[in-house]
């Protein structure tokens, strides 16, 4: 069988491209998708994401259908079918675009050319107050701007806002070149807009038909508009020249819907963002929808906001140090220094040296040997106190078993009776002090029944400890009762039982001790000491 030629190419190939290329190649690439499928994207130069359109199916709402003139060279957008020319869409909620000036022109005092503009938006689009400003040019001006605005997420139907400012100069050698701070009364003026104004009308006239100027022989012109203050730098030579411009830039502000956050999450069908990397957030407006930190893309469309590979990305928001490697994550990014550097990757990576290398080894030593030893220690305190609970706990299943809750309630209920009761109930923690732990050498007798232990007390007095092999159970009635009735006889001939311990596997039963001897050396007092 003749070989596949065009499977080694590929193989070769997908070989080579993964080890020039590493890890990189191997991640997947997001198209950032602007518009909904089978939509155009752009108008000539200027993109058109949604919920912007230019068709009713393309679009969120009826409001942000753009028409594309192709009439032009090249295409330009329009807001729906008006005169507004359209320069950038933002999905930061702001539009640019192009906006016709009024002019008021006058020739030997009499006016020759009188433009009254205007601005009419839909809903959810207003005039952005911050970055626009009302401004007004000429030598013999007034210019008044009035209109409506929103308020409370509602449009008012009434003229809401009237304002102006005026403009005089004897000649064109009065103004001041400038930024927009020197448009201050000498050729220029300005004022600032409302926030939210969705309608805006602009009135512009003359005190004396410049008349009264020294420009009164020749054209002269007055003009006002509202204009994107960052494009608009007052120059004197716009007393003159500004006659042959038609349109400035202008700034508006567009929610994607009327309602706040809270109420339009309600409505899950109707509710804007729809990418599970987006978030909500109020506007003067209504609402919009932004990508969360680290994704980009659309918002507004399902799976449109997508992971951005920072460490592919050379945003100026993004450094790594020099000698850091960048590790790409989902929404975010880390640094790491590169090894035989050390550093956190974000604001130094410093070349390690031997001597540091050898203090850093030590240091992780010595920190590692710590942490264990602070585990051994706790591990054992946690085994000693969990030993002593179990230890408790047996002592007191014992002393329950031999009876020690009967033989308490015995001794209460014949306190203050004619009976003499000393017996003392012992703990075995006494015991084992006492006898040394039960040493063998304190065995003072043996025999079947168990063996008799020698011991030491706190009050040095010495006892002869009973330590059984075996009990029954089921006769501990009768053992407690005869505890209590040996605890009551005191005869010199007879060793007297001081008390017991009932906290062992078997009762221990503590006598007073008397030294070995037969019993007829002990009946004639003729024993021998030990």
């Amino acid at each position: 069988m003749a070989p596949n030629y065009v499977m080694i190419v590929a193989l070769i190939t997908f070989i080579c491209f993964s080890l020039c290329f590493g890890d990189d190649a191997m991640l997947p690439t997001h198209n950032n998708l602007i518009t909904k499928s089978n939509c155009n994207e752009s108008c000539g130069n200027v993109n058109i994401p949604f919920p912007f359109g230019m068709s009713r199916d393309c679009t969120l709402r009826d409001q942000f259908l753009v028409t594309c003139d192709y009439s032009l060279n090249p295409p330009q957008p329009f807001l729906e079918n008006s005169s507004i020319e359209i320069t950038s869409i933002s999905l930061a909620g702001q539009l640019n675009v192009l906006q016709f000036i009024s002019t008021d022109c006058y020739g030997a005092g009499i006016s020759t050319n009188k433009i009254k503009s205007f601005i009419a938006l839909p809903s959810l689009l207003t005039v952005n107050d911050t970055s626009n400003r009302f401004i007004a040019v000429g030598c013999d001006t007034y210019a008044i701007v009035q209109g409506y605005y929103t308020k409370f997420g509602a449009k008012i139907e009434y003229p809401s806002y009237i304002t102006g400012c005026m403009s005089m100069c004897n000649s064109i050698d009065d103004a001041v070149n400038g930024d927009k701070n020197s448009c201050s009364g000498v050729g220029c003026c300005q004022t600032s807009i409302p926030k939210g104004a969705w309608n805006v009308t602009i009135t512009l006239s003359s005190y004396y038909n410049y008349n009264e100027t020294d420009m009164k022989n020749d054209l002269s012109c007055s003009y006002a508009f509202v204009v994107d203050q960052a494009t608009f730098d007052f120059s004197k030579s716009y007393l003159s020249s500004l006659q042959n411009t038609k349109k400035l830039p202008l700034v508006l502000d567009w929610a994607v819907g009327e309602e706040k956050c809270e109420i339009a999450k309600r409505n899950s069908t109707a509710y804007a963002c729809k990418s599970n990397n987006s978030y909500c957030h109020d506007d003067s407006n209504g609402y919009r929808c932004s990508r969360m930190q680290g994704y980009d893309g659309n918002p507004y469309l399902i799976d449109g906001c997508q992971d951005i590979n920072e460490c592919a990305d050379p945003q100026p928001d993004y450094r790594c140090v020099k000698n850091a490697i960048c590790n790409n994550t989902v929404g975010s990014y880390t640094c790491t220094c590169r090894p035989d550097f050390s550093g956190d990757g974000y604001t130094e990576c410093n070349r390690d040296n031997p001597q540091r290398k050898i203090q850093n080894i030590y240091l992780i030593i010595g920190i590692t040997a710590g942490v264990a030893l602070m585990v051994f220690i706790i591990f054992g305190w946690s085994y000693t106190a969990f030993q002593r609970r179990k230890m408790s706990m047996m002592k007191e299943k014992f002393f329950q078993e031999n009876g020690g809750l009967v033989l308490q309630q015995r001794l209460r209920r014949e306190e203050g009776s004619s009976h003499n009761n000393t017996i003392k109930i012992f703990t075995s923690d006494e015991l084992e002090k006492a006898t040394n732990g039960f040493d063998k050498d304190r065995v003072v007798g043996q025999g079947g029944f168990g063996s008799v232990y020698k011991g030491y007390l706190k009050d040095n007095c010495i006892v002869a400890i009973k330590k059984s092999k075996v009990i029954d159970l089921n006769q501990i009635e009768q053992f407690i009762n005869e505890v209590l009735v040996l605890s009551q006889i005191n005869h010199r001939n007879v060793v007297k039982l001081l008390g017991c311990c009932l906290q062992t596997e078997v009762p221990l039963l503590v006598y007073e001790f008397i030294s070995n001897g037969t019993l007829s050396e002990h009946l004639h007092d003729k024993f021998v000491r030990i």
